[in-house]
């Protein structure tokens, strides 16, 4: 399989990788079928992202997709980040996204860490 050069880039020079100390949102995923493993610590401050750090394991799909995602989240609303279609992490990848579900787990996560940190603050 070919990647595309944002793929390639963002799988050798992954942004956004490690651990957030003071992160008030926080979520874990699991891709079953192939066993990546995601945990993103997101700091949100007036309703929007502005931190966001993620330890990833497992193919440089899921590596490429986390550290794409994270930039593109970064600064964003979180009610926007809520709808955000899970395609345009894809696209932008170039990868077929129906056949890699890696691809999703990413924003799967941050989606779950926002809401996560939602219920708690109720």
């Amino acid at each position: 399989m070919k990647y595309s050069s944002l793929l390639l880039s963002h799988f050798m020079n992954p942004k956004n990788n490690g651990k957030l100390d003071d992160y008030n949102a926080h979520g874990e995923g699991y891709n079953s079928s192939d066993g990546d493993t995601i945990r993103f610590f997101i700091k949100i401050e007036d309703g929007k992202i502005v931190r966001i750090k993620y330890l990833v394991k497992g193919c440089p799909r899921a590596i490429a997709s986390s550290s794409y995602t994270s930039e593109l989240v970064k600064g964003m609303r979180v009610e926007d980040v809520l709808n955000i279609d899970e395609s345009v992490i894809g696209k932008a990848l170039k990868l077929d996204d129906e056949k890699f579900d890696c691809i999703h787990l990413p924003l799967r996560t941050i989606k779950k860490a926002i809401r996560n940190s939602k219920e708690r603050s109720l």
